[in-house]
């Protein structure tokens, strides 16, 4: 019987020396904390953690009992730093961790578990259920760990390290009823996390139906998809509605617009829309193979979401090797055109270096999904994150990956508890060849992925593509001799292209062990800070093209423009006009992104309102007139105060601006025009 009260704290800490990294509510280990409040009732109190220095503070004053931790890739030594500084000081309280950044194998989970002494105990997958079982045969033996473990009996899920070996527990099914789960937002627990830096996030629904090898849900645990009820998923949203400090909403699912009550989810939200101006966006990761219920959504949704047409590769043997299967490339282009014409975005992801990877192949994937009318292909790194099939020993060695190691960007720091100051980092590995792909190859990839960020994502020269379009040119034309001059031809770009590859070279180590000696060097940490090191190259290089360098990429691309058209007798002198004109416009629209209070007068023959309410599709020699029209480009009130409320969350450097990219639309920060009075002119 159960006579006391027990403390249990629950931390998903994120790194905030440079910025605050892992941004969202530690939504995860709040349903965790919310089952075992609902579960155990007066037998716990929880307390719930995100920032470092707010954990630390708290241990000043109390000591949990148990302290439960949720380890992802970009937080794990942070968190092992502050477990074994507690057991250190108060070595009988219980340490367990949780979450997806954990080996499969059993030999590999071994080694992790002596790799962190600090965690007692590891809860695999999904945790609620699991968590209390392991806590109430805790409080049984007292929060004696020892004695539990002595008597090398293993609740499920759960592992532990006893007598110098490994006890696993079997895996529980999984919850059936999602509702079971109370939730951490209706029952105030994540009520702390409404201030101007975190992004609140709800999930509608838990697993995935795909098998992909990257990636943590592809594992046949998760395979089933179980949802929250809609009436949960409506009262939560209203409850972040009446709470929000984000203009948007974010979904942690995998796969929105899969199931047939994510359109009643989506109808709601527009209602939302319409009622409150609340939210402005829907942030998501839309269903990979509906079609139909994809085009539903741009449909209900509009310009409120981005459709995710994720492919990581077109290449039929590189999908085969990581057990994926992507629609055709005509039902991206239906979906690309559709969502266009709804006013929603549409982006697209693929994985450099992947198993079977070429240099062909990976470029022909980027111009497929270019020629698709992609407006955000995002070209990640191939990751070999614990826990996923790719990262198995006999993926290593069947694929021949070559792999380097680095600090993820942002991820560092100095910090503090009990006290004592540490710094911190965190790392993982990259690969960057293996047996179709050399080094030297995967640098050209990674160049040419750098192109596409700058002149491709974004929409940054939406308006010339199509401009070129109505002229038969394709836009992978033109990006490939973006390329060619930029970079194969040492043009312009030479000093972005070259700063890029220096940077990332200088932040890869051949060895974990040579990286890991090199962070315990003094004062390490404060060159990652300074931006020495640690920054995410592809953006970090994007932010700085567009903040420093608009003058130069613009006449790149209004050069291959050109060139592009007199090569198909399409350069007219009215051609030349418009372009001239068009380029003032976009840098007028598109550049110095950091000063919300610009406002940019333009005089052209060219009508670029209409354009604009035609998104650019339309012929701009119909809207010519034969005086010059005035325009003005700015940002309304409303939207001024949204540019200054993501200036002072993200900051108006370059670093800053490479962040927001990573998580949310860059349109949002680009002017809109409006016509003059006669008065104003």
């Amino acid at each position: 019987m159960i006579f006391m009260t027990i403390l249990v704290t629950f931390a998903d800490l994120t790194h905030t020396g440079k910025t605050v990294d892992a941004n969202f509510f530690p939504l995860g280990i709040a349903m965790v904390a919310s089952y075992a409040k609902a579960r155990l009732g007066e037998a716990v109190e929880v307390e719930i953690f995100k920032y470092p220095v707010d954990f630390s503070n708290f241990l000043e004053k109390r000591i949990p009992d148990v302290a439960c931790f949720s380890n992802f890739s970009w937080n794990m030594n942070l968190q092992h730093h502050f477990a074994t500084c507690l057991k250190k000081r108060h070595p009988d309280t219980v340490v367990i961790f949780g979450g997806p950044n954990f080996p499969l194998a059993f030999a590999e989970q071994e080694i992790f578990l002596r790799h962190y002494p600090a965690v007692d105990f590891y809860v695999d997958g999904e945790g609620e259920g699991a968590f209390c079982n392991l806590l109430e045969s805790l409080m049984v033996e007292g929060l004696n760990s020892d004695r539990f473990k002595a008597k090398e009996s293993c609740p499920a899920n759960t592992l532990y390290l006893w007598n110098n070996r490994l006890f696993r527990g079997e895996m529980l099914p999984r919850i059936l009823s999602m509702d079971d789960i109370p939730s951490p937002y209706l029952s105030g627990l994540l009520d702390k996390f409404f201030d101007k830096t975190l992004f609140p996030i709800i999930q509608t629904a838990r697993g995935c139906p795909y098998s992909c090898t990257f990636c943590h849900d592809g594992i046949e645990y998760l395979n089933k998809v179980r949802r929250f009820s809609q009436g949960r998923i409506c009262r939560e949203i209203d409850y972040i509605r009446d709470r929000h400090v984000s203009p948007n909403l974010y979904l942690s699912d995998s796969n929105f617009g899969m199931a047939r009550e994510d359109l009643d989810t989506a109808r709601y939200v527009k209602d939302l829309n319409r009622t409150h101006g609340w939210p402005h966006s829907i942030n998501v990761s839309t269903a990979k193979n509906n079609k139909e219920r994809v085009l539903k959504l741009s449909e209900i949704l509009g310009s409120m979401i981005r459709i995710d047409a994720s492919v990581q590769s077109t290449d039929p043997l590189i999908l085969a090797n990581i057990k994926r299967s992507n629609i055709s490339l005509d039902k991206m282009t239906d979906i690309s055109r559709f969502a266009y014409k709804m006013g929603a975005r549409n982006a697209s992801e693929i994985i450099l270096g992947l198993p079977g990877d070429t240099l062909d192949a990976h470029l022909k994937s980027m111009l497929d999904m270019i020629d698709v009318g992609i407006q955000e292909i995002r070209s990640f790194q191939f990751i070999l994150l614990a826990g996923t099939e790719a990262a198995s020993r006999e993926s290593r060695k069947r694929f021949g990956y070559q792999t380097r190691f680095r600090v993820l960007p942002r991820c560092f720091g100095y910090y503090s508890v009990f006290g004592a100051s540490f710094a911190c980092a965190e790392t993982h590995e990259v690969v960057i060849g293996g047996h179709g792909m050399s080094v030297e190859e995967y640098s050209i990839c990674r160049a040419f992925d750098l192109t596409v960020e700058i002149f491709n994502n974004g929409g940054l020269f939406e308006e010339l593509l199509f401009f070129l379009g109505q002229h038969g040119i394709k836009r992978s034309q033109f990006i490939t001799q973006i390329f060619e001059s930029g970079y194969v031809a040492q043009g312009c770009m030479v000093d972005i292209y070259q700063g890029f590859r220096q940077d990332e070279e200088k932040n890869f180590w051949k060895s974990y062990d040579d990286l890991k000696n090199f962070l315990r060097q003094d004062h390490v940490v404060e060159r990652y800070l300074s931006g020495e090191y640690g920054t995410n190259q592809i953006l970090h290089y994007r932010s700085l093209a567009i903040l420093r360098h608009m003058d130069v990429i613009s006449t790149l691309a209004f050069d291959v423009g050109r060139m592009l058209l007199d090569e198909v007798h399409s350069l007219t002198s009215t051609a030349r006009e418009y372009l001239h004109d068009l380029r003032l416009f976009i840098i007028a629209s598109k550049g110095d992104l950091t000063d919300p209070e610009k406002r940019i007068t333009l005089h052209s023959r060219f009508d670029f309102i209409q354009l604009s309410s035609g998104h650019f599709l339309d012929d701009p020699m119909q809207f010519m007139s034969q005086e010059p029209i005035s325009i003005q480009l700015c940002h309304s009130e409303a939207r001024r105060r949204e540019v200054v409320r993501v200036l002072e969350q993200f900051g108006c450097s370059v670093e800053g601006l490479a962040h927001y990219f990573q998580r949310a639309s860059v349109f949002s920060l680009y002017r809109k025009p409006r016509y003059m009075t006669y008065v104003e002119i």
